[in-house]
């Protein structure tokens, strides 16, 4: 799969990990599941089912 260019993507997770994750940390996500680029579909109560 070719690189993509770096975004901010959101993850769907229901727990606080701010303190485990910093802001301006690369990291590395070996999976999509729950991801979304849209922080208003990450918001919005069905993005939990």
């Amino acid at each position: 799969m070719p690189s993509a260019p770096r975004q901010i993507v959101w993850r769907g997770i229901r727990k606080d990990q701010s303190q485990d994750y910093p802001s301006d940390t690369e990291m590395v996500w070996w999976a999509f599941s729950s991801c979304t680029t849209s922080l208003s579909v990450r918001e919005s109560g069905l993005y939990f089912g």
